[in-house]
């Protein structure tokens, strides 16, 4: 690293992404690269140690956090019999940058469930790829956001990589819990919305007005005491 070298941090890795510390910095170095041909960073753990004067292991941390959170890609090129490993920043052109040549690592080597994933045309290929919204979410939530996403393509907004990002952290600030996220997405679909706002008032209270299956249970066996229903 010379004197002259430098990192630019952009104020949408903040706000947008929520990254700070060692992982900010690190993104923003490996972004860095990641423009023109879009090949990323194929240089040594090193080179980011020194930018982070940080040890090896939390360097390794760092890219592996990035990784699991979608925000890079990493890749393994195999050169003359040697292995090299290369990270790509994702979203740096509306969608997700998946390079020629070496082999694509996913997080924990999972599949990606194509059911809810969104269909979008690599820039540098011209090849579609699935990208899943949410890949942790569940079913239920999954179904929400495909909603969601169809909605906005049918508006003609469909949602870029970095978009499906922004949704997500918008949820996660307006809702912990994903029967609420689930109501609110509702409610964009509902009202032909681009973005996710807090519920209405009245939405709140019928949801937390809704009676449990225990209330149910309790109130037919009653009414059956009764004699409510006929025999």
């Amino acid at each position: 690293m010379d004197r002259e070298n430098y990192i630019t941090v952009q104020g949408w890795m903040v706000t947008d992404l929520n990254l700070s510390g060692n992982e900010l910095l690190t993104y923003a170095l490996i972004y860095g690269f990641s423009q023109g041909n879009g090949r990323g960073f194929d240089g040594s753990i090193k080179y980011i140690m020194g930018w982070l004067n940080a040890t090896k292991r939390t360097v390794i941390s760092v890219l592996s956090s990035l990784v699991s959170k979608g925000l890079l890609t990493k890749f393994e090129d195999t050169i003359n019999g040697v292995k090299f490993c290369r990270y790509v920043a994702d979203f740096t052109s509306g969608v997700k940058i998946t390079p020629g040549g070496g082999v694509k690592i996913t997080p924990n080597n999972k599949d990606i469930d194509n059911k809810y994933s969104l269909l979008k045309e690599n820039s540098l290929t011209g090849v579609k790829e699935k990208v899943p919204l949410f890949p942790d979410a569940s079913p239920e939530l999954r179904a929400a956001l495909q909603d969601f996403a169809d909605m906005r393509k049918a508006m003609k907004a469909p949602l870029t990589q970095r978009a499906c990002v922004l949704l997500r952290n918008n949820l996660e600030k307006l809702a912990s819990d994903e029967e609420t996220q689930i109501a609110i997405l509702n409610q964009s679909i509902m009202n032909n919305w681009k973005s996710v706002y807090p519920l209405h008032e009245e939405d709140r209270q019928a949801k937390n007005n809704k009676p449990s299956t225990d209330d149910i249970l309790k109130d037919f066996f009653e009414r059956k005491a009764r004699g409510d229903f006929d025999d």
